[in-house]
């Protein structure tokens, strides 16, 4: 215990050990879907999904341990579903992307937000972003994820002859 409140300060913070391992349980609630999420994009871009399931899985573990460790913050890193899902649809849709090349551009992209954050430009963009778009994104990238697991759960299927979503009940 001692340990734990030299490590993260928990009285200095007004927090204890208690409060701190419910916002944890809450916070993985809140991020559990990319558990099922992401193995199911990628499984259809042609990786196993208990592979996947495993990466993501050691990526969530060790990037937040890592970040609670490093910056004292209590903050779930997990992987984002846009990349997810460039690398995926790159692949399903056969535009001639090698994984190499899906995988380099996914890099290049997280390299420049790295450098974007560092420099101080990200806090600037975020800052000139209204509020209601700020909303509007959330929300679209709600309907997003809902839409991917509709579509794997077979409840939305793609009727690619009306180039149209067909709701199946």
């Amino acid at each position: 215990m001692n340990f734990l409140e030299k490590q993260f300060k928990l009285k200095e913070n007004g927090t204890d050990i208690k409060t701190e391992l419910i916002a944890g349980l809450t916070t993985f609630a809140t991020m559990a879907y990319v558990l099922a999420t992401v193995p199911s994009i990628m499984s259809s871009a042609g990786f196993g999904k208990s592979g996947v399931l495993t990466m993501v899985i050691i990526l969530c573990a060790i990037t937040s341990i890592a970040m609670g460790i490093v910056t004292n913050r209590p903050f779930v890193l997990g992987p984002g579903l846009g990349s997810v899902a460039v690398y995926s649809v790159s692949m399903i849709i056969g535009e001639g992307i090698s994984p190499a090349v899906a995988s380099g551009v996914i890099f290049w992209e997280g390299l420049l937000f790295v450098i974007i954050s560092f420099i101080g430009l990200r806090d600037i963009i975020v800052k000139l972003i209204p509020l209601s778009i700020k909303i509007s994104i959330s929300a679209g990238i709600g309907l997003f994820i809902s839409l991917l697991g509709f579509r794997n759960a077979g409840i939305i299927i793609a009727n690619a002859k009306k180039m149209f979503l067909v709701l199946e009940i």
